[in-house]
């Protein structure tokens, strides 16, 4: 039940007059200058959402080069001054990728961890924290599940380094400084269906199923449709997982327009699961228990139910003027029984208490917008005048325990349930109340054109951001704007090298002083942020690769001396990425990337912990993934992923060793009675290494490392 009455309808009506007011005089210009032409900087405007997205392919179509850049559209990453990569369908089912978290082990500049009190997974890119909330599906916020999101949906996986506010928007959950991830829906293609299973240490069994069909004269008609059931046990002791997916994807294009409606339902469960650790009085982190290890805490659960859906319109006016528009929205109830462990002394000795909670959103998002071509000074402009938004309600009911029970991570044993004694939130647990509203609306203004020849590709533009969040139950409301610039430019000295720059300002939702502080419940403020960014992207025919300079600037917020929590401070993120993709010789074929960070805290209160490392942020992480087709038929292969050293807290007193981790696997592929067949045989951390995998940015939480664990599965296509 939701304690707002404020209609979100007449918001978005406002939001659109503004936006559709410089129509007439694009159209006007439309008129007066026909002749077309097109830019390498931004994307065609009639294909500005079509599936045949622009940029290289690479490991015969596992990896490319475009991807979606909000406002801008679809472009191709060596003509944006952005870093971007894009992590196609072929890849996830080669890999056997079943959730989003796995794209960590073909990036380095991507580092996942566990989320605090629940089974959220959570992302760092280039020192800063994003969390699910925050990722993109179909390049719009607040639509997929926000703690466990599975990858059947997906027709590409889209990872944006650096702050995108600029394109995206301010993001729902203020995260996301360091990059976004973008979650892009299945379209229909080729007339094909898929069907199949899969089985995974101990138990877990799953089946799938993926058709696409296109109709009608012209084919013009198309529709995509995929399920997954999957359920079982994983390969942690006594932790079981089930998992339902349901997805539809239609989708009518003309010559002048293309429009798309993409819905979906999400469920995922977790019995027993294992939880991150929270770190207690250490003066050292004692070593890895083993990565089966359980908390045999048998009675935490936890589900969410997720239902969500995009509708999308693009439609050419033109050949120099095209509008575009989308609404999205989400509906998530979640319900845990969840047990929180403490790790007290390098014995392994930890307490757990308890947390009974269900938590409900509801989110509406929208985009619209023109984008046109004038004439102006002697050079084509490409504009883009866009609109974004979301508007977000939320709340939870939660009963937790003030006591505990006594365990060990090396020798654990059954513990019972602590009585809860305290409360939060609102409502009840049947029917928990919507208690804040955070809405986000932006305006954002760019303009892409080529000099010299489309020597140089400039892109600039400018985004003013309103937002504020109302929460009833405490009694407090924020509302503040803000406007930020951004200015990129690429040079290609030769056809195969693209050099980029970029300057990029972003803005997140201000923090929220904690019970803790003098001024508790106080929205201290919009977080603006500010990245330059340099570097190279290179294409070779058969080989690509691309390579990044960074530093990022955020305030830092945190409870002074005197107790009040405001912005003390910054974190200061420089750092350097390589990115190689591609076949340098005929049947090899690679993926390796390197990730350096050196994320620290400057500026800080009275030098408080000055110069010292940020939580949770490795300070580097190295991927050397290679396949080889060893026939026709048959290719193995093969990843080391190895992570570094990571502080545990922003006092530097303790850290989690470097690990390194093995990956093996084998596909072979054959024709049945004229039908296509597909024999994958992955093994993750095939040694069966002992480590802490990584720590929260949020809550310094302890992850423990996944054990030994392998996937068979069999696809027949028809």
């Amino acid at each position: 039940m939701s304690l707002f009455s404020r209609s979100i309808h007449s918001q978005y009506l406002a939001a659109f007059s503004l936006a559709a007011l410089p129509l007439a005089a694009m159209a006007e210009a439309d008129s007066a200058e026909s002749e077309s032409s097109s830019l390498s900087a931004v994307t065609v405007i009639a294909d500005r959402y079509d599936d045949e997205q622009p940029g290289a392919e690479y490991l015969d179509g596992q990896v490319s080069t475009g991807g979606r850049v909000g406002v801008l559209g679809q472009v191709d990453a060596y003509d944006a001054p952005f870093s971007l990569m894009r992590y196609n369908k072929e890849l996830l089912e080669e890999q056997q990728v079943e959730s989003l978290s796995d794209i960590a082990s073909f990036d380095a500049g991507v580092h996942t961890y566990l989320g605090y009190g629940n089974f959220s997974e959570q992302f760092v890119l280039r020192g800063f924290h994003l969390n699910g909330d925050d990722v993109l599906y179909g390049g719009m916020y607040g639509v997929v599940p926000r703690q466990i999101v599975l990858t059947d949906i997906a027709e590409s996986i889209e990872v944006l380094k650096g702050p995108s506010a600029f394109a995206n928007g301010v993001s729902p959950g203020g995260s996301g400084v360091g990059g976004s991830i973008n979650v892009e829906p299945k379209y229909a293609g080729d007339n094909e269906t898929s069907v199949g299973l899969s089985y995974s240490n101990n138990t877990y069994l799953s089946t799938n199923i993926d058709a696409s069909r296109r109709f009608g004269s012209d084919e013009a008609f198309g529709a995509r449709v995929s399920a997954v059931l999957g359920q079982g046990s994983t390969s942690i002791e006594d932790e079981e997982r089930g998992n339902i997916s349901l997805y539809t994807g239609l989708d009518y294009e003309t010559d002048e327009s293309h429009t798309y409606l993409n819905v979906g339902f999400m469920r995922s469960s977790v019995d027993s699961g294992r939880p991150a650790l929270a770190v207690g009085s250490l003066t050292s982190i004692p070593d890895a228990p083993e990565g089966d290890v359980n908390f045999k805490a048998d009675w935490s659960d936890f589900e969410s139910t997720n239902y969500f859906g995009i509708l999308r319109h693009d439609q050419s006016l033109s050949d120099q003027l095209a509008v575009y528009a989308a609404l999205g929205a989400n509906k998530t109830r979640e319900e845990g029984t969840y047990a929180t462990p403490k790790l007290n002394d390098t014995d392994g000795n930890v307490t757990i208490t308890g947390l009974d909670t269900t938590y409900e959103s509801q989110n509406i998002t929208a985009q619209f917008g023109l984008e046109g071509r004038v004439n102006a000074l002697g050079l084509q402009h490409t504009l883009n005048l866009g609109y974004s938004g979301v508007i977000k309600e939320y709340g939870d009911y939660s009963e937790y325990s003030s006591g505990s029970e006594n365990s060990n991570i090396y020798n654990p044993v059954a513990v019972n349930k602590p009585v809860n004694n305290n409360d939060s939130g609102a409502g009840s647990f049947e029917n928990p109340e919507l208690y804040t509203r955070t809405s986000a609306h932006g305006l954002a203004l760019t303009d892409s054109f080529d000099v010299l020849d489309a020597l140089i590709n400039v892109t600039a533009g400018v985004r003013y951001q309103q937002m504020a969040t109302e929460n009833k139950l405490y009694d407090t409301e924020y509302d503040g704007d803000a406007l930020s610039p951004i200015v990129g430019v690429n040079y290609h000295p030769v056809d195969s090298l693209t050099l980029y720059a970029n300057y990029v300002e972003a803005l997140q939702e201000g923090k929220v002083a904690p019970q803790t502080a003098s001024n508790s419940g106080d929205n201290i403020g919009l977080v603006h942020s500010v990245q330059f960014e340099t570097g190279a992207k290179l294409e070779l025919g058969s080989i690509g690769g691309t390579f990044s300079l960074y530093q990022i600037s955020q305030p830092s917020a945190y409870e002074d001396d005197s107790n009040e929590y405001g912005y003390h401070g910054e974190q200061r993120s420089r750092g350097l990425e390589l990115n190689v993709y591609g076949d340098p010789m005929d049947r090899l074929h690679l993926l390796s990337s390197v990730a350096v960070t050196e994320a620290v805290l400057v500026e800080t209160e009275s030098g408080t912990n000055e110069g010292n490392r940020v939580r949770g942020v490795p300070e580097y992480r190295a991927i050397v993934g290679a396949s080889w087709d060893i026939l026709s038929t048959w290719t193995v292969s093969g990843r080391v992923v190895h992570t570094g050293p990571q502080a545990v807290n922003n006092e530097n007193t303790l850290e989690l060793d470097p690990w390194t981790r093995l990956d093996v696997g084998m596909s072979y592929d054959a024709v049945v009675k004229s039908f296509p067949v597909t024999l994958r045989a992955n093994i993750e951390n095939v040694t069966n290494e002992n480590y802490w995998s990584g720590v929260g940015t949020d809550w310094g939480q302890l992850a423990i490392g996944k054990p030994i664990n392998g996937t068979l599965s069999a696809t027949v296509s028809f």
